[in-house]
């Protein structure tokens, strides 16, 4: 397309020779927005690219450089729990920069609960004995929200923390997972769970403790089974993507425990009713 010998040469002429095709307005006018607010980002760096920065941020945590600290009760000797004084001689030992923060903040960790802040536990420690669960959160276990309408039990390996109001259920299975999440559960709740209005209901632990759930056995083993590999390839696909259509997994799954419980075609109308 260009001319010239030794060095080549893009004129006038040539150029007037070129096809350019003209899109429909539309994209061209889609093309132009594009432009100018690429434009307006470039051209003045002190608004364009801090504005950039700032909406990347809204997207993204970032570290502040603090931590949390777990200190649960007659640490470090919670295993095996010496005198407040040996557990406070072997802190300022085993973890002396750790000691030396907390002393900074004697004053007011002693002033916490005074009935109970060095005379229960030590006072650098947390005030709840229940913190001495936390093993509990790197198992595998259910969790839940305490008022939702329907049931949103889910499957959990990954060692997360809930705060409130959710509730889980240590070394819980996919069985259970599966059982919970049923349409035959959510009928049964509607019998003794007390309701929020508008068909929300409380899913606390007076009432799903409640909930009785078939023992395996070698009877029911087979259909077990099933459940919990259709529950596999609903973990599977939600993981993929968590707007998956799951429905006929739940279909499947609802007919297996209508099975288990040994329901008839009678009552499994009247449960879907």
């Amino acid at each position: 397309m260009v001319s010239g010998g030794a060095q080549k040469n893009l004129n006038a002429q040539i150029i007037s020779n070129f096809k350019i095709p003209i899109p429909p307005l539309e994209e061209q006018e889609r093309i132009v927005g594009i432009l100018d607010k690429f434009d307006e980002l470039v051209s003045d760096i002190s608004l364009g690219i801090p504005a950039e920065i700032q909406m990347r941020k809204k997207q993204y945590y970032e570290w502040a450089g603090k931590w949390i600290l777990f200190i649960p009760w007659h640490f470090p000797n919670t295993q095996n729990p010496k005198s407040m004084e040996e557990n406070e001689k072997d802190l300022s030992n085993f973890y002396p920069s750790l000691y030396m923060h907390l002393l900074e903040h004697k004053d007011k960790l002693s002033n916490r609960n005074k009935d109970e802040t060095g005379i229960r536990y030590e006072w650098y420690c947390l005030q709840r004995w229940g913190s001495n669960y936390m093993s509990e959160f790197n198992r595998q276990k259910i969790v839940w929200a305490e008022m939702t309408k329907d049931p949103s039990f889910i499957y959990n390996n990954d060692g997360i923390f809930i705060n409130q109001t959710c509730y889980f259920i240590p070394n819980a299975n996919k069985y259970h997972l599966a059982i919970l999440n049923s349409k035959l559960i959510y009928f049964y709740m509607q019998l003794i769970a007390s309701s929020l209005g508008e068909g929300a209901f409380r899913w606390i632990k007076q009432y799903i403790e409640k909930i009785p759930i078939p023992k395996i056995n070698e009877k029911n083993q087979n259909i077990v089974d099933k459940i919990i590999s259709l529950t596999d390839e609903i973990l599977t696909l939600k993981e993929q993507n968590m707007d998956s259509d799951i429905s006929e997994f739940d279909l499947q799954i609802n007919r297996l425990v209508y099975e288990l419980y040994e329901l008839s075609e009678e009552e499994i109308a009247f449960v879907e009713s």
